[in-house]
């Protein structure tokens, strides 16, 4: 599922800013084409809630790397951007809401991260039963 949510991101991002921009989903080290994302899952929590019922809570990190020498203005341009088209994501026909989007930029770079959370449900474990029982009780 993780997978499909970062492929749905990609999605997103390829709509919205089209193919002049590259988009990895793996850490390079250097030799990357600037301007640039890069899509990776921070963190993933999973909460039990009742019975076979889970919350899942996915947090993503987009970091995009500008091209320009102008690369202040840039990000800001692409912070705008990024809140609105990352707001809902399509994954196997079910809409994503992003939910606690916040971004800081550090050495030039805009690190964008955003929430995708959702519940799942478990098939519950079968076990045999007995088929019948005959219980006699007296006094």
């Amino acid at each position: 599922m993780l997978n499909k949510i970062i492929d749905a991101i990609s999605l997103k991002l390829q709509q919205e800013f089209g193919s002049g921009i590259t988009i990895y989903k793996e850490q390079i080290g250097q030799g990357e084409v600037t301007p640039c994302f890069f899509i990776l899952l921070q963190s993933s929590n999973r909460k039990k809630m009742i019975g076979t019922r889970y919350f899942k809570e996915q947090k993503f990190a987009i970091n995009y790397h500008p091209a320009t020498t102008n690369k202040n203005a840039e990000i800001l341009d692409i912070i705008e951007r990024l809140n609105k088209a990352l707001e809902y994501i399509s994954v196997d026909n079910d809409l994503f809401r992003g939910t606690k989007m916040s971004c800081e930029i550090v050495n030039s770079i805009l690190n964008f991260s955003v929430n995708y959370n959702f519940f799942i449900y478990e098939e519950a474990e079968t076990t045999n039963t007995m088929e019948s029982v005959l219980v006699d009780t007296g006094i």
